[in-house]
């Protein structure tokens, strides 16, 4: 597991949505205090987020229209999800989920997700 991998004072970036990866903290050789875990997911009600955030945690989720960022008690509408191309106007789930991925990776090594999601959705796949 990559999460073992991290560094003292790193951070984890963990997909909500995944059992496997959502139980991850609590293994042993994650040493999840020494760590900052930071999760995403497609449900704003998830199970492992609100208890994330509710311990003081970092969260990234997206709803049926907009992404967004929680810390703590804090949340931040970060920008519609149809206005990131790959999502196909949001109606491809696992894109949004891939961008949410990457707006989370970004965060944890320091790029804020102000500045991802724009990024996100100049970014045009189209080859013509």
């Amino acid at each position: 597991l990559v999460a073992e991998r991290v560094r003292a004072g790193g951070t984890i970036v963990l997909n909500a949505d995944g059992e496997p990866l959502a139980a991850a903290p609590g293994r042993r050789l994650v040493d999840a205090h020494l760590k900052r875990v930071v999760f995403f997911s497609l449900d704003p009600d998830s199970p492992e987020v609100r208890p994330h955030l509710a311990a003081g945690g970092t969260a990234y989720w997206a709803d049926d229209r907009h992404l967004w960022e929680g810390v703590g008690d804090q949340t931040r509408r970060l920008g519609r999800v149809a206005a990131v191309p790959a999502t196909l106007g949001g109606l491809a789930r696992f894109q949004v989920a891939n961008v949410l991925a990457a707006v989370t990776a970004a965060a944890g090594v320091g790029v804020p997700a102000r500045w991802a999601v724009p990024a996100l959705q100049g970014f045009d796949s189209d080859p013509s």
